[in-house]
């Protein structure tokens, strides 16, 4: 149930923390696999709506927060997670640019790495926690939820758990 909660939600806006930034952790998983060149009806593709959500965001994140994306398709060992500290403005909208114009429209070719992918931002979030305890830790995954890596079954369960496990620290 917790990682169904978590994906597939294109129009939910994320919350941003009100303790000080520092306490925060705001990472972001962002699928650039071909799927998301796909249309819901005649609107725009599930990217473009991925890219107005995640920019809308991060126009909302305080100063001198700190952000973690991994933008993937496949293979996992492509996701990366790199570190913005959004110190001024100017990174602000850097940041944004990047979101919006940065990554060029997503590849159809190759497959998604979804729960790879969540595996390594899940343990980030982890490790961030322990770094800072009651530390704010925001995971927001912008994907259609297709996983075409043949890691769906085992994975997906260990992802639901660990999740879980997230998801009960925070109560």
């Amino acid at each position: 149930l917790g990682l169904a909660c978590l994906l597939g939600m294109l129009t939910a806006q994320p919350t941003v923390a009100q303790d000080p930034p520092d306490s925060a952790a705001y990472l972001l998983v962002i699928d650039h696999s071909g799927s998301m060149l796909e249309r819901d009806g005649s609107g725009p593709t599930r990217w473009d709506l991925m890219v107005d959500r995640a920019a809308t965001f991060l126009e909302t994140v305080p100063l001198e927060s700190r952000i973690w994306m991994a933008v993937f398709s496949a293979p996992a060992g492509d996701a990366e997670i790199s570190e913005t500290w959004v110190a001024t403005e100017a990174i602000r909208r850097d940041l944004v640019d990047q979101v919006r114009n940065g990554y060029g429209d997503p590849s159809r070719s190759g497959g998604t790495a979804l729960y790879d992918t969540l595996e390594i931002a899940f343990l980030k979030a982890e490790q961030l926690g322990e770094e800072t305890p009651n530390r704010f830790i925001s995971v927001m995954v912008y994907t259609d939820g297709e996983d075409s890596t043949g890691s769906k079954g085992k994975k997906r369960e260990k992802l639901e758990e660990r999740f879980g496990k997230l998801i009960g620290k925070n109560k």
